[in-house]
């Protein structure tokens, strides 16, 4: 008789509250620390602010957080050239980046 063998299979990562603080692209930085999500699933890293729902996703967590870093940066320049177009939810989404980044 073969013997039978068990797959292993990897245990879920649960998902963790981090603080982010330092620096962002283009010279920015965060005012205050803020508080992300990081989320695993099966084939990459999400990473999230969970007041707006703003994330980004790599393969791993350094690549995710440095890609929430650029989207965050990138976020708050999008959001101010088109500042006069903006429904109050985006508006409020600004107002909360301006206050964070500097």
């Amino acid at each position: 008789m073969g013997e039978i063998q068990q797959e292993e299979q990897a245990q879920p990562v649960p998902s963790s509250l981090r603080t982010l603080d330092s620096s962002l692209p283009g010279g920015r930085k965060l005012s205050h620390p803020l508080t992300i999500l990081v989320e695993y699933d099966e084939e990459e890293v999400v990473v999230s602010e969970p007041q707006f729902h703003m994330h980004a996703s790599a393969e791993t967590e350094i690549e995710a957080i440095v890609g929430f870093r650029r989207v965050l940066a990138g976020y708050l320049d999008l959001l101010s050239s088109r500042e006069e177009t903006l429904g109050a939810h985006l508006l409020n989404q600004l107002e909360y980046l301006r206050a964070a980044i500097i």
